[in-house]
């Protein structure tokens, strides 16, 4: 560190001469903070600590600036993604209301809850276009 000089008489001073004096005071303040936070560094470094992280400056756009500019539906272009429910799609062919077996003593009725059972389509037994296995 430097020796310290005696402080100039501020009231004596211009404009222009304060200003400069702020400019330089600025000038140490700001070295000053840089020297501190390398010696911070330094003592945790020494004591085995984590030093600082080393962040890199950012360069181009973050993921989530890339993922918002990007163009909906990259994959096949003109197809978009079907959303939604596709149960208004299904033709309904069957309906059936069952009725419960044996129901314990105390039960309730609650009300009745619909659901859509999906079935794969079965050829006959019998139908030649089903092509059943011959046996020889």
């Amino acid at each position: 560190m430097g020796v310290m000089s005696q402080p100039p008489d501020i009231d004596s001073l211009g404009v222009i001469e304060l200003k400069a004096l702020v400019l330089e005071l600025l000038a140490k303040v700001t070295e000053q903070e840089r020297t501190i936070a390398a010696l911070r560094d330094e003592i945790l470094r020494l004591k085995g600590g984590p030093g600082r992280p080393n962040v890199k400056a950012n360069v181009g756009p973050s993921g989530l600036d890339k993922a918002t500019d990007e163009p909906r539906g990259h994959g096949k272009a003109g197809k978009s993604r079907r959303r939604g429910s596709h149960r208004d799609k299904l033709a309904i062919t069957d309906e059936r209301r069952l009725e419960a077996e044996e129901v314990p003593a105390g039960s309730r009725f609650k009300g009745y809850a619909s659901y859509l059972v999906q079935d794969l389509p079965r050829p006959r037994s019998g139908d030649p276009a089903a092509g059943d296995a011959l046996s020889a």
